[in-house]
């Protein structure tokens, strides 16, 4: 009770059951509507994170039936929960860690959020270029705080060369950066928050070392 009261006084104050680690088969994003008393999903994604940090989320095909069934399980129950209070027809998430139990699948929906979520504006992005290419990719978003002289978009072009997505080559993926210098971060701080598109596995590990390449400095 007195690390409650001590900590009451910061702010809300988020309780979550402890999981433990040997059991969180995939650390799980989901994104998509409320409706009809339902959730429809747009994307599932394996989250990434840095210490307690979200920092973006990898989208694959490779989610098995009995992952995707417990998942969808769980979801409904969070949408019927999210009707009775009035929130409907609208775009939402849940986040929360999808565990084995006794050999059973279970999705933990821990944090849910009635809003756009992090992971809507690229998943439009490579939603709109999947149905252009007529084909699948592998693709991840991450955010990275840069510590340091400022990086311009010119450096990045430069840098990452070929690497990044071309407009006349877009349909072989590529690195879709996007730099921010927040007034709150102070001087020599920015983000950098990248697309990597990928046509495969391989791919995608290739593309995320040419982001490592630039020489970024993590908070």
């Amino acid at each position: 009770m007195r690390r409650w009261r001590r900590l009451r006084p910061l702010g809300e104050v988020l309780l979550a059951p402890y999981v433990p680690p040997g059991r969180v088969v995939r650390n799980v994003a989901t994104h998509g509507i409320v409706t009809g008393g339902r959730f429809a999903p747009l994307v599932f994604s394996d989250q990434i994170v840095r210490g307690a940090d979200f920092r973006g989320g990898r989208v694959e095909a490779a989610w098995t039936t009995d992952e995707r069934a417990a998942i969808a399980h769980t979801l409904d129950g969070v949408a019927r929960w999210l009707a009775t209070l009035g929130y409907a027809e609208a775009p939402a998430g849940v986040d929360g860690f999808l565990v084995r139990e006794a050999g059973t699948l279970r999705f933990l929906a821990l944090d849910p959020n009635i809003r756009l979520t992090a992971t809507m504006m690229p998943w439009a992005i490579m939603a709109t270029l999947a149905e252009a290419a007529d084909r699948a990719f592998v693709w991840q978003f991450e955010t990275h705080v840069i510590v340091g002289a400022a990086l311009s978009f010119a450096r990045l072009v430069r840098r990452l060369g070929d690497d990044l997505l071309r407009p006349e080559a877009w349909a072989r993926g590529g690195i879709v950066p996007t730099l921010l210098a927040p007034a709150h971060l102070g001087v020599g701080r920015s983000v950098l928050s990248a697309i990597l598109i990928a046509t495969d596995a391989g791919h995608l590990a290739h593309l995320a070392a040419r982001v490592q390449s630039l020489g970024l400095r993590h908070l």
